[in-house]
C-alpha cells in the first residue's frame, strides 16, 4: 500500500517540493523549523513497510552518520514519522546523475572530474570498512552549479569484511540489477567484498559516457545470467569518441571475477588522473598499463594492506566440467534424472565445486536449492530436503503474482487433496496453496509410501523443461534413514526427469556397511545414473598458485611458503586458507611499502608450534575472538550449523540484543555467517552492544498493525522475525564445540534442553520437540531421579510419534527405545499409559523399518503385561500383520481367530453349513437410514475379520464363507461404519463363487460403492476396488473395464502408501492382462515397470504370484529355455510347488496348476493337461477372481475333449489314475459328463456376462460337436466362438479357435478350408506375440503354411517392390515384437508390416500437401529422427518445401501453415512452406544438402558437430547438430527430391536397419511425388481448359442453345445404353451362378433328409458352394456399383437449368433424338395434344422420362418382328398438364402392375434387363418435378402412363 497522500506533514520541519517519488520511496525538499537550515527528507512510500525495509532504512543512517566523509550527504537525525522513518540529510542543492546526463553521453571533460569525486569517496568507503553495495548514477548527486557529487543511500550497506549472498529469486535481490556485481547475484561462488562497488561503478561509468547501459534488458533473470556469464561490450566500440585505454579501465572495472578487477581506489584513481592530465595537455589519451599502483591499502590506516585471499578455485577443472555436463544432460533430456556425489574430507572444497553449477541454472532459468545435513540432529528426519524446499518456496514467494498462481495451480493439482501431507513437512508451502484439508491417517507404511509417492509427485512439479531442478544436499555421512530412502526412491523413479541431484560426504567418516554407502549400492542396482567426483587435495602446483596469487608474486618466489603450507595443510583447501588468514594477524607476514611486496620469514613461520589437526587450529583461532563470543559459539555448535538468534539467547539466557552484540565479532572475523541481510537490524558502531533507546526506538513502530507490542517478550517474538545464522564451515563449527572441555558437553546439552523446554509453551513443544529431545537425549547419564525420566520419556514419546508421522521410522525407533530404556523396571505398573504407550508406538516403528523380530517382540510383551482386552487386540492385529507381510499366512490367520476370540466375536458356526445361514441384503435406497456401529470392540472385530479375509481367501478358503457371513451379521445386526464397504464387498465375493449368486453378489457390491461415498472411508476405497473388479465386475462387465481400475488402483495405493495392496493390485493386473488376451510384449513391459515394485517393497508373496504370469508370458514368447517349464533365474515352478504347498498357499497352487493347463493343452500335451486341470480342482476356493475360475474351467473342459479318442489308453496311466480314482470303462461318458457340468457353468456366466465368456462357451461346445459327430454344429459353433473372440478382443482365444477349427477340417480332409483357418490363427498367435506358438504351428503344418514362407523369404530391397496377398494380415501385426523362426522371419514380418502399413499411408496421397503431412510423420516416426525437411527443386534452385520437428508446436513461419491431429498436436509441428530456398534457410545444414545434390548419395553423420568436413558449415557451428542422415528420393534413377532429418538427442542415431527403411519409404514417395505433381499439374490444365470452355460456351450461348442440348440428350442416351449393357452381365452372372447353387442345395438337402449323404457329395456341394458364393458376390458387387453410377446420371442429372418451354415444340425435339432407335424397329411413334401449353420445368427430366417410356415400350412390349403403334399427348387440365404415353404391346399381367416402379423388377431378366428404367421414370416426376404418374395396362391390348406435371410459373428474361 502505497502512501495515500502526496503532502506530507513532519513535526519540525516545512516541506518545500517534491524532490523524487518511486515505488518504493519518497524525497522531498524542506527546512528545519528550528533554525532554518535547508534539508532533504526521505520516506518509504508505504504505509505499512515489512520488516526488512525498515532494517535497510535505518540501516543507511545507522551507518552515513558514522562516516565523516566529504563525498558522503550527511544525515542529521531519523525521525519517527507514522509507522515508518523519516530520514532527514544535508541539502547541497544536489540531483542525481542519472537526471544530470539526461540519458546522453557524458564528455571527458565532464566526465573526468565527477569519476574522480566518485573514486575518493569509495577510497574513504574502503578505509573505513564500508560496502556500498548499490553504486548507481541514481544514488550518486551533483550540484549543477558547484559540480560537487556526493554518495547516497547506504540501505544495502555493509560493515563486514565480506558477505554471503544467499540464493534468491532475481525479483528479491538486494541492490539494483542491472549495476549488480555478479556476485551479489549468490550463484558466482564467491562472497561480496569491497570489490563489487567496483564493477556497479564500471557500470555506472559505462552508462555515463555511452548514455546507455552495457546490458539493457529488463528480464530479471536475463539479467541476471548476463552479470555473471556475459561480456559486456567495450566501451569504445558503442561510443567511438571514448578512448581505447579509459574503455580497458572500465572493462577492467567490470571483470566476472574480483581478482581481475582493480583491487583499490586508489589504483583506480591513479589511471583516471593519468588519463585526464593526458586529455587535458594533449586532448588524446596514448596507451598506458592499467593498475601500476593498484595497492591494496587496509582498512583504519594507510600503512597497512588488506590481505586478500582470492576465492577461484584452484585445481578443480575437470571436476566442474563434470558436473556442468551433468547438468547440461538433465536439462535437455524429458526422462533424464541423474545423481552427483561429490566425495572428499571435511574442507576439501565440496561445496565450492558444486556451487560453479549456478551458471548454467541462470541459462536455464532453472532452481538451486540445498539443505545441509548436521551432525548433531541426525534423529530429525528430512532436515536438508525440508531447507531445501524452504528456500524454494522462498524463490516462488518473490516472483509475480500470475507466475504464483500457476504454480499453485500445478501443486495442487501434482497434490490433489493431499497437500496437508507435505505442508507437515515444509509448512510455507501453505503460503503458496493457502490451507489444506485434513488427511485420513493411514498405517505406518501406508503413511510412509503415501509421503514419498507425493514428495515424488511435488519435486516433478518443479522439475519442467522451463525450470530444471537441482537439489544439493550437504554432509550425506549425517543424513537420517528416512531422507536416504526418500533419495533412493527418487532415483529410482522414471517418471521424473529434468532433475540433477547433487549430493556431497565426507569419503573418510563412511565405511562400506554405512547407511549412505549401502543406499548408494541400492541406487546403482536401479541402473539410475550415478556419478561419484572424488575431490583429493590440492597438488603442490595449484597450492603454490594459490599463494603466489595472494601474495601478487611469482610462481617461483611463492615456493617455499608453498612447501610449508603444504606440509602443514596437507593439501587442505579450507585448511589452507585459514592458515594463510591467520599468519598476517600473528605477524608473520607484512607488506613492505617501501618496495610494494609482502614479505615474509620462513624461519619464524616454522619456529611457531602451529597444529596440524584444521580443527584444533580452528579452535585456537577462535580463541583469539572475546571470552563472551567464544561462549556463545559454544552454545551455537550445539544447537547445529544453522541456528537463530532467539533459540541462541534462550540457551545464553541473555536477551537478543545483548546475545547479538557478543556475537558481532564472530560475524567480523567471518566466522558466522549472517544467513538474511536484517542481522543488521542488531548492529551499532558506536559500541559493542545495541544501545537501549536504539532498541527501545524500533520496538515503538507498528511495524505490523495487528503485533501486540511487549518490551519484555524477545525481539523476534514481538516482530515477527527470524534472526537467522550458519557457522562458515563444519571445521568452525566442530572447533567450537572442541573449546567445551569434554566432561561438560554432556551437562551442557542438558543445560540447552532445559532451557528450550522451559521457553518452549506446550502448543509449541510439539514444533520444536526434535530440537529439545536431541539435546536433553545427550545428557541421559545425567538423568537418576525416576520423575525425570519419565518426563524426558514422555518426551521422547512425543518425538518418535513425530518422526513416525513424518514417515521417518527409524529416529521414531530410535526415540522410542530410548524412551523405554527410561523407564522404571516395573513401569507396567507404576506407569501404565506411558509404558503402553511407547512398546506400542515402539512395535509399529519397528514393523514399519522391517525389524520384524523386535515387533513381535514388542508385542508380546504387551498381550503378556496389558490389562485391557482392546490393547491386547490392537497389538494382535500388528502380530497378524506381521505374519501375513512374511508370508507365515496361516499363522497370522490362527493369531487373528484367537484375537476374535477373545472379543468374543468368534465366526459363525459351521455345524449346519453356510448356504442356510444367508442374509437379505438392504437396498441401495435403504443405506442412509442404516444405523451406526461404534462399540468398540465390535469395530475391532471388524478390522481383524477385513485383514484376515483376504489371506483365508488364499489359504484356508473353506472358512471364507463364515468370515464373510460374520462380518454381514455384525454389520446388519449393529449397525454400519467406515468399515461396512468392505464386508459388502467380501460378502459379494462369498455370494458369487460360494453361492452361485450373480445377480446379489453384483447388488452386493454395489452396496460396498455406495458405502464408499456415503462415509467417505478413502482408506477403504482401494480394497474395495480391488475386489470388485477381480471378483465381481468381470461376472456383468467386459473384463477390459477392469484393466482402467486396476491400472489407476495400483496409482492410488501407491500414492496411499499401501504397499500390501499394491501387490494385491499388481497381481490382478498381470492375471487380467493375460487372460483378456493383451499382448504378451505389453505384459512384458508391465512386468519390467512393476515388479521391480514388489521387489522393492518387499512382497514376497505377490512376486511369487505374479511371476507365474510373467514366466506364462515368457513361455509363449519362446524365452524360457524350455517352453514346457516355467524355470528361469528367478523362479522354478518345482520349488514354487513345494514352497506353496508348504505355506498353504492355495491360491498360487491353483493358478501354478492352471498355468501348466494353459501350457500343456495349447502345445498339446493333453495327458499332463488333465492332470493339472483336476488338480487345479483341489484348491479352486483359493482362486483369485472370477476370470482364473473361468479360463480353468474353459482350458480344462478343452483338455477332456481332446483326450477323448485316446481315454481308454490313457486312463491306465498313474497319472490319469490318481486324477480319477473311479475309473472303468465308461470313462469317455464321464469326461463328456465333466465337461457338461463345466459347461453348465460356463453358460450360467456367459448368461450375465457374454461379452466374456460366450465364445469360450461356443468353442467348448464346438469341440463337443466334434467328439459326438455332429459336424454341422461343429462348424457353426466353431465360426461362432471365432467371431465372439474376435469381436471382444480375445485375441488368444481367437487363435486358438481357429486353430481348433483347422483342425476339424483337416480331420474331415479339407485341407484348403484348413488352410484358411490355420492361416488365421497363425496371425493372431503372432499378433499376440506368441512366438514359440508360431513355430509350434509352422512344425506342425508346415505343408499348409507353405505360402507364408513363401511369403516371408522376401528381403527388404528398397531399389524393388514388394507385392504380396497377404498383404493386408501383415499390415494388422502388432509391431511392439519381433517374432523369428527357422523358416520365417516374422521380426521381418513385422518391420515389412509397418513400411507396407507407411507406404500404402503415402501411395493413397495425391495432394501435395496432405503427402507432404502423411510423408514426413510416416519418415520421422520410422527414423527415429527430431527434425525432418522435404527438400524439392524448383527453377533450377533447390527449396525446402516442408518442415517437420517433433516437440510442442510453434508459431513457426508465420506464412505457414501448421497442421495436425488430436494427437499430433500434441507431438508434431508441420510447416508447409513457401517454397524457402535451401541457400536462405538457417534450420539445416547447406553443406549436407549441396553434397547429397551432387553425389545422389546417402549421407549418414553419428556426429556432425565433429565433421571435418563440415567443420566451415555455420548451421553446424552455431546449432552444433548431432546425427543426421540426408537422402535422395530417385525416380527412374532421376534425383526429384531430397529428405533432411536430424536427432539431436543422441549420436549415431541413425541406424542401418532404419536406413534401409528410409530408402523403401523414399522409393515409395518417389513415386507418390510423381503422381502428386501429375494431379496438380492435371489440376491446373483442366482449370484451364474448363475456363476456355466455360468462354467459348458463354459466346455461343445465344445462337446454338438448341444444338447443345440435342447434343447432351444424344450423349446421355449413349451413355444409358452404354451402363445398361455393362449391368447387364455381371447381374446375368450373377443370377447363372444362384441358379446353379439353388440347384445344388436342392440336392443336398434331398440327400440329407433321406439319410445318403456320402463324404464326396458333401465335400463337392461345399466347393461349389464356395465357388458359387464367391461369383455371386463379385457380380453383385459390380453390379451394384454400376446401378448406382446410372441412379446417379438418371435421378440427380440437373445439368440444365430450370426455365419455361412450349411442352409440344419440346417433345418433338426429344423424339427427334430417338428417330434413330426407332428406325432399328417396325414402330412408328406419334405425338398429339395442345399446342399451346407452356410449362416452367427441367427439360433434362423430361428428355429422360419420355426417353425411358419409349425404350421400355420398344424392349419390352413387343416381339422382334410385331409392329407397334406409340402415341404421346398433351393435355392441360387447370393448372396443371398430363402427359399420357400410349403402347400397343403386349400388356403387363395385373400380378405386375404394382411393381413395375420398383428398383430392379423386371420380366426380361434372362435378356440382361435391370427392371430400373421405370424406376428412373417414377423418381424424376414425384421427386424431380413434383409430379404424379399412373399406370394402366391390359394383357393382349398395350399400356398407358398418365403423368400429371405442374405448369409453375413462367420465367422471366
Amino acid at each position: 500500500m502505497t502512501m495515500s497522500s502526496t503532502v506530507i506533514t513532519l513535526t519540525g520541519y516545512q516541506i518545500t517540493e517534491t524532490l523524487y517519488r518511486s515505488s518504493t520511496t519518497l524525497v522531498y525538499r524542506g527546512l528545519r523549523e528550528s533554525n532554518q537550515i535547508p534539508v532533504v527528507i526521505k520516506l518509504l512510500n508505504t504505509d505499512y513497510p515489512s520488516f526488512g525495509e525498515l532494517v535497510q532504512f535505518r540501516n543507511q543512517f545507522t551507518i552515513a552518520k558514522n562516516l565523516d566523509l566529504p563525498g558522503i550527504v550527511k544525515p542529521y537525525c531519523l525521525e519517527h514519522y507514522r509507522h515508518s522513518y523519516a530520514l532527514v540529510m544535508e541539502d547541497f542543492g544536489g540531483i542525481s546523475l542519472g537526471e544530470y546526463s539526461n540519458g546522453q553521453p557524458m564528455s571527458l571533460g565532464t566526465f573526468f572530474p565527477i569519476a574522480l569525486q566518485i573514486v575518493t569517496t569509495l577510497q574513504g568507503l574502503y578505509i573505513q570498512g564500508v560496502i556500498h553495495k548499490d553504486i548507481k548514477p541514481a544514488n550518486i548527486l551533483i550540484n549543477p552549479d558547484t559540480k560537487q557529487v556526493k554518495l547516497i543511500d547506504f540501505s544495502l550497506a555493509s560493515v563486514l569484511p565480506r558477505e554471503t549472498q544467499v540464493l534468491q529469486s532475481p525479483n528479491v535481490l538486494e541492490g539494483t540489477l542491472a549495476y549488480l556485481s555478479p556476485e551479489q547475484t549468490g550463484r558466482m561462488n564467491r562472497s561480496i567484498d569491497y570489490r563489487s562497488d567496483f564493477y556497479s561503478l564500471g557500470v555506472t561509468f559505462f552508462e555515463l559516457l555511452t548514455g546507455q547501459l552495457p546490458f539493457p534488458s529488463t528480464d530479471p533473470m536475463e539479467l541476471v545470467h548476463s552479470h555473471i556469464a556475459k561480456q559486456p561490450p567495450a566501451t569504445d566500440s558503442v561510443n567511438g569518441d571514448i578512448p581505447a585505454v579509459l574503455s580497458q579501465m572500465i572493462g577492467k572495472l567490470m571483470e566476472k571475477n574480483a581478482e581481475d578487477r582493480y583491487q583499490s581506489a586508489l589504483g583506480l584513481k591513479h589511471d583516471l588522473e593519468t588519463c585526464f592530465k593526458q586529455w587535458k595537455e594533449t586532448g588524446r589519451i596514448e596507451s598506458f598499463k592499467l593498475g601500476s599502483r593498484d595497492i591494496c591499502v587496509g582498512v583504519a590506516g594507510p600503512r597497512e594492506h588488506r590481505f586478500v585471499i582470492p576465492e577461484k578455485l584452484y585445481g578443480r577443472t575437470s571436476e566442474v566440467e563434470t558436473l556442468l555436463g551433468a547438468f547440461e544432460r538433465v536439462s535437455s533430456a524429458a526422462s533424464s534424472i541423474e545423481m552427483i556425489l561429490v566425495a572428499g574430507f571435511s574442507g576439501i572444497g565440496k561445496t565450492s565445486v558444486v556451487n560453479e553449477v549456478h551458471k548454467p541454472i541462470v541459462r536455464q532459468r532453472g532452481y538451486f536449492i540445498k539443505g545441509k545435513f548436521d551432525q548433531f540432529q541426525r534423529n530429525i528426519p528430512f532436515s536438508a530436503f525440508v531447507q531445501a524446499f524452504r528456500d524454494l518456496m522462498g524463490q516462488l514467494l518473490s516472483e509475480t503474482n500470475a507466475q504464483l498462481q500457476q504454480w499453485k495451480t500445478r501443486i495442487i493439482t501434482a497434490l490433489a487433496e493431499n497437500g496437508q501431507v507435505i505442508i507437515e513437512v515444509i509448512p510455507e508451502l501453505e503460503r503458496i496453496i493457502g490451507k489444506q484439508p485434513a488427511v485420513p491417517e493411514l498405517s505406518g507404511s501406508a503413511a510412509q509410501n503415501r509421503f514419498n509417492r507425493l514428495f515424488q509427485k511435488f519435486i516433478q512439479v518443479f522439475t519442467t523443461p522451463e525450470h530444471p531442478l537441482v537439489i544439493f544436499l550437504d554432509d550425506l555421512q549425517w543424513a537420517d534413514l528416512a531422507s536416504l530412502k526418500l533419495m533412493q526412491l527418487l532415483m529410482s523413479e522414471t517418471e521424473t526427469g529434468y532433475l540433477l541431484l547433487i549430493g556431497a560426504y565426507r569419503d573418510n567418516e563412511v565405511f562400506p556397511a554405512h547407511p549412505l554407502m549401502v543406499t548408494l549400492d541400492q541406487i546403482a542396482k536401479t541402473n539410475a545414473t550415478v556419478n561419484t567426483i572424488t575431490l583429493a587435495p590440492l597438488k603442490p602446483s595449484d597450492l603454490n598458485c594459490l599463494i603466489a596469487d595472494t601474495l601478487h608474486c611469482a610462481v617461483e618466489l611463492a615456493a617455499p611458503l608453498t612447501e610449508l603450507v603444504n606440509q602443514k595443510t596437507q593439501g587442505n583447501p579450507f585448511f589452507a586458507t585459514q592458515f594463510l588468514k591467520s599468519l598476517p594477524e600473528d605477524g608473520l607476514i607484512s607488506f613492505n611499502f617501501e618496495c610494494g611486496y609482502w614479505q615474509c620469514d620462513i624461519g619464524k613461520i616454522r619456529a611457531v608450534a602451529l597444529t596440524d589437526d584444521v580443527v584444533e587450529f580452528m579452535a585456537l583461532q577462535l580463541k583469539k575472538l572475546p571470552v563472551l563470543t567464544q561462549e556463545i559459539l559454544q552454545l551455537a555448535a550445539c544447537i547445529g550449523n544453522q541456528f537463530d538468534l532467539a533459540t541462541l539467547a534462550i540457551v545464553y539466557e541473555k536477551s537478543e540484543a545483548e546475545t547479538a552484540a557478543n556475537l558481532w565479532k564472530a560475524l567480523q572475523e567471518g566466522f558466522i555467517l549472517p544467513i538474511t541481510e536484517i542481522y543488521k537490524f542488531f548492529q551499532d558502531y558506536n559500541s559493542d552492544d545495541l544501545s537501549v533507546s536504539e532498541l527501545n526506538s524500533f520496538g515503538s513502530l507498528d511495524v505490523k498493525p495487528r503485533a501486540t507490542e511487549s518490551l519484555g517478550q524477545p525481539v523476534s517474538e514481538v516482530l515477527g522475525q527470524e534472526f537467522s545464522y550458519r557457522f562458515l564451515h563444519d571445521r568452525v563449527q566442530q572447533a567450537a564445540y572442541f573449546l567445551i572441555p569434554e566432561d561438560q558437553k554432556q551437562s551442557t546439552h542438558w543445560k540447552i534442553g532445559q532451557l528450550l523446554l522451559e521457553n518452549t509453551s506446550l502448543a509449541e513443544r510439539e514444533d520444536k520437540i526434535f530440537d529439545i529431545v536431541s539435546q536433553l537425549n545427550y545428557g541421559v547419564d545425567l538423568i537418576s531421579e525416576q520423575v525425570e525420566r519419565n518426563e524426558l520419556a514422555q518426551l521422547n514419546l512425543m518425538a518418535g510419534r513425530k518422526a513416525k508421522a513424518s514417515t521417518a521410522y527409524a529416529a521414531a525407533v530410535e526415540y522410542l527405545r530410548l524412551g523405554m530404556k527410561l523407564l522404571a523396571a516395573d513401569s507396567w505398573h507404576s506407569n501404565y499409559d506411558l509404558t503402553l504407550s511407547l512398546y506400542q508406538e515402539a512395535a509399529q516403528s519397528e514393523y514399519l523399518s522391517t525389524n520384524f523380530d523386535r515387533a513381535i517382540a514388542l508385542s508380546d510383551s504387551i498381550l503378556d503385561q496389558a490389562t485391557n482386552r482392546l490393547d491386547c487386540v490392537k497389538a494382535s492385529e500388528l502380530k497378524v500383520q506381521i505374519y501375513i507381510a512374511q508370508d507365515y499366512q496361516s499363522k497370522g490367520i490362527e493369531i487373528g481367530l484367537e484375537a476374535l476370540e477373545k472379543l468374543k466375536i468368534p465366526l459363525v458356526s459351521s455345524a449346519s453349513g453356510y448356504k442356510n445361514k444367508l442374509v437379505k441384503l438392504p437396498s441401495l435406497k435403504d443405506l442412509a437410514t442404516m444405523p451406526t456401529m461404534t462399540n468398540p470392540e465390535q469395530l475391532a472385530a471388524l478390522r481383524i475379520l477385513l485383514t484376515l479375509a483376504p489371506p483365508i481367501h488364499r489359504v484356508k478358503p473353506n472358512l471364507y464363507p463364515y468370515v464373510a457371513l460374520t462380518m454381514i451379521g455384525l454389520c446388519l445386526d449393529h449397525g454400519h461404519s467406515s468399515l461396512a464397504a468392505g464386508v459388502y464387498v467380501i460378502y459379494g465375493v462369498f455370494l458369487r463363487e460360494f453361492i452361485e449368486d450373480m445377480e446379489s453378489a453384483y447388488h452386493s457390491g454395489q452396496i460396498a460403492l455406495r458405502l464408499l461415498e456415503q462415509y467417505q472411508a478413502k482408506t477403504l476405497t482401494s480394497k474395495v476396488h480391488l475386489i470388485f473388479s477381480v471378483f465381481i465386475c468381470p461376472g456383468k462387465e467386459h473384463g477390459r473395464a477392469t484393466l482402467n481400475l486396476l491400472r489407476e488402483g495400483i496409482q492410488r495405493v501407491r500414492e496411499e502408501g499401501n504397499i500390501e495392496y499394491v501387490g494385491y493390485f499388481i497381481n490382478a493386473y498381470f492375471t487380467h492382462l493375460y487372460l483378456l488376451g493383451e499382448s504378451l510384449v505389453v505384459i512384458n513391459q508391465e512386468a519390467s515397470k512393476y515388479m521391480e515394485l514388489l521387489v522393492i517393497t518387499q512382497q514376497q508373496y505377490c512376486l511369487l504370484y505374479s511371476n507365474i504370469w510373467k514366466h506364462l508370458s515368457l513361455s509363449f514368447q519362446g524365452l524360457l529355455a524350455d517352453n514346457y517349464q516355467l524355470v528361469s533365474d528367478d523362479f522354478n515352478e518345482h520349488e514354487m510347488f513345494n514352497h506353496f504347498h508348504e505355506t498353504h498357499n492355495y491360491q498360487s497352487l491353483f493358478t501354478l496348476h492352471l498355468a501348466k493347463l494353459i501350457i500343456c493343452y495349447t502345445f498339446q500335451d493333453y495327458q499332463q493337461a488333465v492332470v493339472h486341470g483336476s488338480k487345479a480342482i483341489e484348491y479352486e476356493d483359493g482362486a483369485f477372481g472370477l476370470l482364473v475360475v473361468v479360463a480353468h474351467n474353459f482350458y480344462y473342459s478343452l483338455s477332456l475333449l481332446a483326450q477323448y479318442p485316446n481315454c481308454d489308453r490313457l486312463w491306465r496311466g498313474k497319472a490319469h489314475r490318481e486324477a480319477w480314482p473311479t475309473a472303468n470303462r465308461t470313462q469317455q461318458d464321464d469326461y463328456l459328463n465333466q465337461v457338461k457340468v463345466n459347461q453348465i457353468t460356463m453358460g450360467n456366466w456367459a448368461n450375465h456376462a457374454p461379452s466374456n465368456f460366450q465364445h469360450k462357451y461356443n468353442l467348448v461346445a464346438a469341440e463337443i460337436a466334434r467328439v459326438v459327430g455332429d459336424t454341422l454344429d461343429a462348424m457353426e459353433l466353431y465360426d461362432l466362438a471365432i467371431a465372439g473372440a474376435k469381436d471382444n478382443e480375445y485375441l488368444h482365444e481367437e487363435a486358438l479357435a481357429n486353430e481348433l477349427a483347422a483342425t476339424f477340417y483337416l480331420e474331415r480332409g479339407k485341407p484348403k478350408i484348413a488352410q484358411i483357418y490355420l492361416t488365421d490363427a497363425y496371425y493372431a498367435y503372432a499378433r499376440w506375440g506368441a512366438k514359440a506358438k508360431v513355430e509350434d504351428l509352422e512344425q506342425r503344418y508346415p505343408e499348409l503354411l507353405a505360402l507364408i514362407h513363401q511369403q516371408q523369404t522376401l528381403s527388404i530391397d528398397p531399389s524393388n517392390s514388394i507385392t504380396t496377398s497377404y498383404s493386408e494380415s501383415l499390415s494388422s501385426l502388432h509391431p511392439i515384437q519381433t517374432i523369428s523362426s527357422h523358416t520365417l522371419s516374422v521380426s521381418e514380418a513385422l518391420d515389412l508390416a509397418t513400411v507396407i502399413k507407411a507406404s500404402q499411408a503415402i501411395a493413397k496421397e495425391i495432394q501435395l500437401e496432405q503427402l507432404f503431412s502423411t510423408l514426413m510423420k510416416v519418415i520421422i516416426e520410422n527414423a527415429g529422427a527430431e527434425k525432418c525437411a522435404l527438400i524439392l527443386p524448383k527453377a533450377g534452385k533447390w527449396v525446402i518445401d516442408a518442415y517437420y520437428i517433433t516437440q510442442s508446436i510453434s508459431k513457426g513461419n508465420s506464412k505457414g501453415n501448421s497442421e495436425g491431429n488430436s494427437e499430433s498436436d500434441q507431438q508434431f509441428s508441420l510447416t508447409v512452406l513457401q517454397s524457402i530456398p535451401v541457400v536462405k534457410s538457417k534450420d539445416i545444414s547447406v553443406s549436407v544438402i549441396n553434397y547429397v545434390a551432387h553425389s545422389s548419395e546417402t549421407l549418414v553423420l553419428d556426429n556432425a558437430s565433429v565433421e571435418i568436413m563440415l567443420a566451415a558449415d555455420l548451421y553446424i557451428i552455431e546449432q552444433q547438430p548431432k546425427s543426421i542422415l540426408c537422402t535422395p528420393i530417385l525416380n527412374h534413377g532421376q534425383l526429384i527430391g531430397i529428405v533432411y532429418l536430424e536427432n539431436n538427442q543422441c549420436t549415431g542415431a541413425f541406424t542401418k536397419d532404419r536406413l534401409e527403411i528410409l530408402e523403401l519409404l523414399c522409393s515409395q514417395a518417389a513415386i507418390s511425388l510423381e503422381n502428386a505433381n501429375l494431379y496438380n499439374t492435371l489440376e491446373e490444365k483442366v482449370a484451364e481448359r474448363t475456363q476456355e470452355l466455360s468462354e467459348t460456351l458463354e459466346d455461343l450461348k445465344a445462337t446454338q442453345k438448341q444444338l447443345v442440348e440435342s447434343e447432351t440428350k444424344a450423349v446421355l442416351s449413349s451413355f444409358v445404353a452404354g451402363v445398361t449393357d455393362e449391368i447387364s452381365t455381371p447381374v446375368g452372372n450373377g443370377i447363372t451362378a444362384a441358379s446353379t447353387l439353388a440347384d445344388e442345395t436342392v440336392g443336398f438337402l434331398r440327400n440329407f433328409q433321406e439319410g445318403k449323404l456320402k463324404r464326396s457329395a458333401f465335400q463337392n456341394y461345399l466347393e461349389v458352394a464356395q465357388e458359387s458364393s464367391e461369383l455371386i458376390l463379385s457380380n453383385l458387387q459390380r453390379a451394384g456399383e454400376l446401378v448406382q453410377n446410372f441412379r446417379q446420371v438418371a435421378v440427380d442429372q440437373d445439368d440444365l437449368e430450370k426455365r419455361s418451354l412450349s411442352l409440344k415444340h419440346y417433345l418433338d425435339e426429344v423424339l427427334l433424338t430417338l428417330e434413330p432407335k426407332l428406325k432399328q424397329t417396325s414402330h412408328s411413334l406419334t405425338l398429339e395434344g395442345d399446342d399451346t401449353v407452356t410449362i416452367t420445368t427441367y427439360p433434362g427430366a423430361i428428355w429422360k422420362i419420355v426417353t425411358n417410356l419409349v425404350i421400355n415400350s420398344i424392349t419390352h412390349g413387343y416381339q422382334p418382328s410385331e409392329q407397334g403403334q406409340l402415341t404421346l399427348t398433351v393435355e392441360r387440365i387447370q393448372d396443371q398438364v398430363m402427359l399420357k404415353y400410349h403402347d400397343d404391346g403386349c400388356g403387363i399381367p395385373i400380378e405386375h402392375v404394382g411393381k413395375i416402379f420398383e428398383p430392379f423388377f423386371t420380366t426380361a431378366r434372362p435378356q440382361g434387363r435391370t427392371g430400373l428404367g421405370l424406376h428412373i421414370v417414377y423418381n424424376l416426376v414425384t421427386q424431380k418435378l413434383l409430379g404424379q404418374i399412373e399406370v394402366k395396362s391390359e394383357v393382349g391390348k398395350g399400356t398407358e402412363f398418365m403423368i400429371t406435371l405442374p405448369i409453375g410459373e413462367r420465367l422471366v428474361g
